[in-house]
């Protein structure tokens, strides 16, 4: 009869290749990391500019109470509006600061998101709001994930932040579209 060769056990962990023998030896990886000159070019063309919109001053001031709630007015002009106009800006801030987490969650996690509900056959995934309340790193800012203004208005809309007619406002013809008692609320900058 031949010698029996000792059976060997090799697993890959973390840390390297560890082969199982009497003496346990331990192979570790080695990364190389090869720069190429066309993967940064990839890196740069891949950044999205997100598209630029004008907005005249009905919707501009529609859109920054919105976006910067109370510190879009100054003194004077919060001292001129009633408790209700001001508790309004807050409570639509802070509807609109849930709003843009939720399209930054989205854009962020578009591809993770898909990718789990493909596996686990769940259709469902990602539909809801409460799905979004993740935390986000804070360099994610809107620039660097390519949501733009127009992005933003629209997800307002959909939301019922803004009017459905948010496009065709003006200063001429603001009186028609906007009931006179949100106009109080909204007052413009001097």
């Amino acid at each position: 009869m031949s010698k029996l060769k000792k059976a060997v056990v090799v697993t890959a962990t973390a840390k390297g290749i560890v082969y199982h023998t009497n003496p346990k030896k331990v192979i570790k990886y080695r990364l190389e990391i090869k720069e190429d000159l066309t993967v940064k070019e990839n890196k740069k063309s891949m950044i999205v500019e997100p598209e630029k919109i004008y907005l005249n001053m009905v919707q501009r001031q529609m859109y920054r109470r919105l976006m910067y709630g109370m510190r879009e007015y100054d003194k004077k002009q919060i001292l001129a509006m009633s408790d209700k106009a001001i508790r309004r800006v807050e409570s639509d801030y802070k509807k609109s600061k849930r709003a843009i987490h939720i399209l930054k969650a989205k854009k962020c996690y578009h591809a993770e998101t898909k990718l789990i509900s493909v596996i686990f056959n769940r259709k469902d995934l990602g539909k809801y709001d409460y799905d979004w309340y993740i935390d986000l790193p804070k360099n994610y800012t809107l620039r660097k994930l390519g949501i733009g203004t127009k992005d933003i208005i629209d997800d307002f809309i959909q939301r019922k932040l803004l009017p459905q007619n948010f496009y065709e406002l003006s200063p001429e013809n603001v009186e028609l579209w906007v009931k006179k008692k949100d106009l109080q609320d909204w007052p413009m900058k001097n």
